[in-house]
């Protein structure tokens, strides 16, 4: 509460710096002491605004120098939680005052009912205070100096100013660092060209493009969404196929693939695979093989090649790629390098590009990616706008598909030819689910999901978590009628349930590690079963020969069964501690079976990062040693040799050759342990048994994003059911769940 009591006293204090008794070099110095006042706020106010600034002619005055600096302290605070630009309107201004700065939502979480209480009037009277000061002091000043010229700010694209603004209806101003907005105005201008552009197909090729629609897609369903999305995408330049876990977005993009190179009469096609992280793309390489062996698609390439007498069965497969890479890798962004490799001056060479993962891209990438598109090149974007975002700001994806949810979302010529190839009417096409349609000019929306039947308690929980809008609402009671109780770590771990959940209800510091403690035990047990992964590693006294990838394949296996995933890094039930954990009850198993080498390698850490059995999750690209961002390795032997040396190797699966690739650990770079890893971490990938661990004191992170991503990871494994087991405080979870995260930006108002 002391704590809270400071905040608020601060923020107090700088308010008052803002009368007019006091000079812009008092209120230069006073800034320093505020922690909420990021440095580079301060210095661009340096820069820009000590001296004398004219607006049009006229100088600034001293309280409209003082509010830019509000409108820089704020942006630069709301950039760091993801946001493009701010709304500067009352409420946005007073919210963050209110709930970001001073984090009072968070402080008053922490309170019991009877401190809350206690505390209530203060919080008032801060809030009307902060209210106060928006309307006296900003609100009658900002709109001059919004739309006006002056060396800080400026309302046009094309200015050197480093903020700019952007205002659609003359009321709702949008604040932006200049580098943000035209990442933003890249995106739209190439999303509104791609609306109003589409393949030219004469009669000949919309009659081959029904018949192997018909081939591909041959659905006892009243409507097949795949279909529709096939047909849409293939007459598109730039689609998105949206999808949530199980709807069939790689199933689709094969098919899609194998209709454009059966229809292709021109030289043969360069595909690129490519998705934002390493393990993104391996499980894209995975999905993609896996589905060209399916006995369906076996027997759609035969009916193509009856339809195209030119092409041959084996040539088509072959056609399709399955080697996939980083998005990084295939723009050339290294780092301390502000422009890649491909960018508007050097195009990518490629006929089409698919890009998975598109949840996960920022703005600023997905701006890089187009500038490097040369014209011809198609481009296929795979997603779930229901997922995260990407850490870094922007929401490309939620924002492309917001179209979804306008009352025309395509136009008619679109619409008359998906009708044509599809069979399907303009009604069944345009049906709204949701209040949203399953068609735009460029998205589709996936809606039937094959992973969870209509008896999976998985499906129900992440349908209804995805449902929910509002705290106690219908679907917010049915998640929680929906999932097993555990009374303990050890009875939850035991579940036979699909989702089962724990609840955290003493808040210790102590009893949390506690709770660490038991989650690391329970999974070291797990991976001790046999043929489990640390059991596999024992079988073969923890030397893996590279040139037998069947074993580390199964290794690797046996690893992606469990995995532990954590809201945060940090705290007594972050990845950090709950790795450590790990480590130390690992060691302790290794040297209980008396092994004949080194449990602790003396390498440049001395933490045991590299013992044998660790997980290795990597946290940057490496072009050099050829690892991307969010690939997991383990630590082994490779020869009998090394061990005798107590000489570890990290292995990391397979991409081109058949054999995992085999890193000197002193080589890596950027790294972290990896038994357990960040929701954020996980997105792109799949595993059997699902541990999330959340915070049981609310957090900003904690959202229906954070939580739907984290559950869908469970996928059935060979026939296993799916489990996840939930940590965390019961009230907290059923809150988060209602919390959606709304990332502030423009580009759905501009496309």
């Amino acid at each position: 509460m002391q704590s809270m009591i400071r905040r608020m006293e601060s923020v107090k204090s700088f308010f008052s710096c803002f009368d007019n008794s006091v000079s812009i070099d008092e209120f230069n110095e006073a800034i320093k002491e505020f922690d909420f006042i990021k440095p580079i706020a301060l210095i661009a106010y340096k820069l820009y605004l000590k001296d004398t600034v004219f607006i049009n002619g006229n100088e600034f005055s001293l309280i409209q120098k003082k509010i830019l600096l509000v409108f820089l302290m704020a942006l630069i605070e709301k950039l760091s939680e993801g946001n493009v630009c701010i709304l500067l309107t009352k409420d946005k201004l007073t919210s963050l005052f209110c709930d970001e700065i001073t984090q009072l939502n968070l402080f008053t979480s922490r309170l019991d009912e009877d401190d809350l209480a206690v505390f209530n009037n203060d919080i008032d009277s801060y809030k009307e205070s902060v209210c106060a000061f928006i309307e006296q002091k900003i609100i009658p000043n900002y709109i001059q100096m919004l739309s006006a010229e002056s060396r800080l700010i400026s309302p046009d694209l094309n200015a050197v100013s480093p903020l700019c603004v952007y205002t659609e209806d003359k009321v709702n101003y949008r604040l932006y660092l200049r580098s943000y907005f035209h990442y933003e105005n890249t995106v739209c201008d190439y999303i509104k060209t791609q609306n109003n552009r589409m393949n030219s197909l004469d009669d000949t090729a919309l009659e081959f493009y029904k018949k192997a629609l018909n081939v591909l897609f041959d659905s006892e369903d009243e409507i097949e969404y795949q279909k529709i999305a096939a047909a849409q995408s293939a007459i598109n330049q730039f689609s998105v196929i949206c999808g949530g876990p199980g709807t069939g977005k790689t199933t689709t993009v094969i098919k899609l693939l194998l209709l454009l190179l059966a229809a292709n009469k021109r030289d043969p096609l360069k595909i690129t695979l490519c998705a934002p992280t390493g393990k993104a793309s391996s499980r894209m390489v995975e999905s993609i093989s896996s589905g060209l062996l399916t006995p369906n698609i076996g027997d759609a390439i035969r009916r193509l090649c009856e339809l195209n007498k030119a092409l041959s069965e084996e040539e088509l497969k072959k056609s399709i790629p399955t080697s996939a890479t980083t998005i990084h890798r295939v723009l050339g962004i290294y780092p301390h390098k502000e422009i890649p490799k491909y960018n508007e001056s050097n195009k990518l060479d490629c006929d089409i590009i698919v890009i998975d993962e598109v949840s996960m891209i920022s703005l600023s990438l997905f701006s890089k990616i187009i500038k490097a598109l040369p014209e011809k090149t198609k481009v296929i974007m795979l997603g779930d706008k229901d997922q995260l975002n990407s850490v870094q700001p922007g929401s490309v994806l939620a924002d492309i598909c917001s179209q979804l949810y306008k009352d025309k979302t395509i136009s008619e010529q679109k619409l008359s030819v998906i009708s044509k190839i599809t069979s399907y009417s303009h009604e069944d096409l345009c049906r709204k689910y949701n209040n949203q349609s399953a068609i735009s000019d460029n998205v589709s929306l996936l809606l039937k999901s094959r992973r969870f039947d209509s008896n999976s308690v998985l499906g129900i929980v992440a349908n209804n978590i995805n449902a929910s809008n509002k705290i106690g609402d219908e679907y917010c009671k049915k998640t929680d009628e929906n999932i097993a109780k555990a009374t303990s770590i050890e009875d939850l771990f035991r579940s036979d349930k699909e989702v089962s959940f724990c609840n955290i209800a003493d808040k210790s510091r102590k009893y949390q590690l506690k709770f660490a403690t038991s989650i690391a035990r329970e999974i070291v047990d797990k991976y001790s079963k046999d043929g489990a992964y640390i059991n596999l590693l024992e079988q073969c006294n923890y030397i893996v020969d590279k040139n037998n990838p069947e074993l580390s394949k199964k290794i690797f296996n046996a690893l992606d069964k469990y995995r532990v995933l954590c809201a945060l890094n940090e705290g007594c039930l972050g990845t950090k501690v709950i790795n450590s954990e790990i480590a130390k009850l690992l060691q302790k198993r290794i040297q209980s079976k008396k092994t004949k080498f080194r449990a602790e390698i003396p390498l440049k850490n001395q933490e045991g990062e590299f013992a044998v059995g660790s997980v290795i999750l990597i946290t940057e690209n490496d072009k050099l040693l050829g690892v991307d961002n969010g690939e997991v390795g383990f630590v082994a032997y490779d020869s009998k040799e090394s061990m005798q040396k107590g000489s570890v190797k990290v292995f990391f699966p397979a991409i081109d050759k058949n054999e995992p690739r085999v890193i000197s650990p002193e080589r890596l770079k950027k790294y972290d342990a990896g038994f357990a890893m960040t929701i954020h971490k996980s997105q792109g990938c799949e595993y059997q048994h699902v541990c999330m661990v959340l915070p049981p004191i609310d957090n900003p992170i904690m959202t229906k994003e954070l939580i739907y991503t984290g559950i869908t990871r469970a996928k059935a494994s060979l026939g296993a059911d799916p489990r996840v087991y939930i940590i965390g405080d019961e009230k907290l979870f059923l809150s988060s769940i209602v919390k959606r995260v709304k990332r502030e930006s423009g580009l759905s108002l501009m496309i």
